[in-house]
Order: structure tokens, then C-alpha cells, then sequence
């Protein structure tokens, strides 16, 4: 594992840990001065894996430091949007203001780089509203929207300032789900069933088109199809079949975000099939064979992408505490 591939993993962890189980600096600080310490190792420092890497980590401190040092709860997400305005760092809380100057810094340095990271501006809109500055916030959620016109997640925040969206770029022409990303990518994304009422949604994010098929067809050997197997059950599985329908509880979907087109959408449910024996596999024959991207998003730069924080490899529901690398 060399460098940068070490300081996206941490950051991974660092996020989940913060993000999604609001732990604090106490529990991360080393961690943060890990993640740090190989993104700066890494020795790419105008590589926009590296800015905004180095955004996200510097923005996910200053989380840290506001729900577990200040205990002022960050309220955005969908989940826990309140609609109100972020709570303001006290004037006489010098390390918060410090870590949120040293966040802002970040994600300008990450917006120089990459105009179109919708990732960093989004921090630099939450990290801009907790030191005060509303004007400044709204333009930085603006600027995440023009990439990703469809973020709830910024919409929310614009909407508790008493902001407006800004009009989506290609409406009216067919454009407007043109990728405004500057790398293209690819997201395979599952809908399953996890228990007798529940569903979850599972995010691969790739670069490499070469890394799909291996992916998917793993996806395909693990999931559990015995449920699916019921006597008389022949049309389903059958592909010139009306009746055609393998999982009801199961998708599988391919997005692919090539910069400057529309981004579209393989269903590779179709392409499932049952063998003799009982065994699925996907008939990639069945489908259009995904084109490199050029230029493509690194091996490891998070991104965000339908109101999601994604980062390279699997993306959803854990289950279990993050383990650190």
C-alpha cells in the first residue's frame, strides 16, 4: 500500500468515525495526524486526490472538534438536518476557529485545483456557516450544486439560510444530467434486502471500467439466491420471458459519469442468469461492455455523487465498528 492510497483509507475511517458515529478528537487525533502525515508523504501535492483528500480530512477535524470538544451537535445531512442555520464557534474558542480557518484554507486550495470539486465546496460551505460567514456559505453550496444540481444535502443547508438553489445548468435544452465532474467514474450500486422489512442500498465508486466486471460478478456469487429458487418458478429466470423477474428483492445497477455527456444507466439485473445447477452469473454478453473514462477519477479520490460522500470501493452500511487500517 504506498502513500496515497494509505491516506485515502485513513480518511475513510477518519470520516465514517466522525461523520457516521460522531466520535471525537480525543478518540482521532492521531489518526488525523496519520492521515495527514501520508497524504503530505505522498509527495503529489497539486493532485486532486491529495487537495481534496486533504479538504475532507481538515473539515472532518473541525467536526470532530465541534460535536466532541464544544458539544454543539453539526446538524446537516439529510438524516439530521434541522432546517436551521449551523450553530456559530464562540469567538473564545480558539482551537475550533483555527481548525475551521485551516478547513476553510483546504477547500479553496481544493476548488484551485479542481473548479468542479462539489465535495470540498460542500465543506467549505459547512465550515464557512460555523464561523459566521453566511454570505460566503451560500455561494459555496451554490457552487456544489452546479456540479451536482441534485445534493439534497446542500439544497437543505441553502434553504435553513434562506437561499435558493441556482437554476440547473442545461435545463430546458435535455442537458440537464450531463456530468459536470472534471474525472469520470463509475457507481455499481445494489438494492437488497437485509431482513424481513428492511432494504439498504450498497455503492461501488471506480475509476478503472477493468475493475467493474471482477466487482460485479463477486457481488453476484455472494448474494443470497436461495429465496429466489421456487418450483415452477422457470419464467422468471427466463430472459425472453414477460414474467421475467429473478429477486424481486435485489437490484443491480451500472451509473456511468463520463464528464461532459449524459450520464446513464445499465441494468445489470437483465443480464442475471440460473444455471442447471443452481449456480447465477451475470451474461455479460447481454450487455454493453463499459468504455474507459478519459480522463478518469484516481484509485483514491472520494467523491460526492447523488447526495452521497463516496469513497473508492465499497460504500453503505456497516454494521460493525470502523476498523482502522
Amino acid at each position: 500500500m504506498d502513500e496515497l492510497e494509505r491516506a485515502c483509507a485513513m480518511l475513510r475511517y477518519c470520516w465514517r468515525a466522525v461523520v457516521g458515529d460522531e466520535c471525537d478528537t480525543d478518540e482521532l487525533g492521531d489518526a488525523f495526524t496519520e492521515t495527514r502525515r501520508s497524504y503530505e508523504a505522498a509527495g503529489r501535492p497539486g493532485d486532486p486526490a491529495v487537495t481534496t483528500g486533504l479538504a475532507v480530512l481538515a473539515f472532518t477535524r473541525l467536526q470532530a472538534h465541534v460535536q466532541g470538544e464544544v458539544l454543539m451537535p453539526m446538524a446537516w445531512g439529510e438524516a439530521q438536518d434541522d432546517g436551521r442555520p449551523l450553530d456559530v464557534l464562540d469567538e473564545d474558542d480558539a482551537p475550533g476557529r483555527l481548525l475551521a480557518e485551516d478547513a476553510a484554507r483546504a477547500a479553496r486550495r481544493a476548488l484551485a485545483a479542481d473548479p468542479g470539486d462539489n465535495l470540498s465546496a460542500l465543506t467549505l460551505g459547512l465550515t464557512l456557516e460555523t464561523l459566521g460567514d453566511t454570505a460566503a456559505a451560500v455561494g459555496a453550496y451554490r457552487r456544489s450544486l452546479r456540479t451536482d444540481p441534485g445534493d439534497v444535502d446542500a439544497g437543505l443547508r441553502l434553504r435553513a439560510l434562506g437561499a435558493e438553489a441556482p437554476p440547473v445548468p442545461g435545463d430546458g435544452d435535455g442537458d440537464g444530467d450531463v456530468c459536470r465532474h472534471a474525472e469520470g467514474f463509475f457507481l455499481l450500486k445494489v438494492n437488497a434486502r437485509v431482513s424481513n422489512s428492511e432494504w439498504s442500498d450498497w455503492v461501488w465508486l471506480f475509476g478503472d471500467h477493468a475493475r467493474i466486471r471482477p466487482a460485479a460478478d463477486e457481488i453476484t456469487r455472494e448474494y443470497h439466491w436461495e429465496g429466489s429458487f421456487e418450483d415452477g418458478d422457470d419464467d422468471r429466470w427466463d430472459p425472453r420471458s414477460a414474467a421475467f423477474d429473478p429477486s424481486p428483492d435485489h437490484s443491480l445497477h451500472l451509473a456511468v459519469h463520463r464528464p461532459g455527456a449524459p450520464e446513464t444507466v445499465v441494468d445489470l439485473y437483465r443480464a442475471l442468469r440460473r444455471a442447471p445447477d443452481g449456480t447465477v452469473s451475470l451474461d455479460w454478453s447481454a450487455l454493453p461492455h463499459p468504455a474507459p473514462l478519459a480522463p478518469r477519477l484516481s484509485p483514491f479520490r472520494p467523491v460526492r455523487v447523488e447526495s452521497m460522500t463516496c469513497f473508492p470501493g465499497l460504500n453503505g452500511p456497516d454494521w460493525e465498528e470502523a476498523e482502522r487500517p
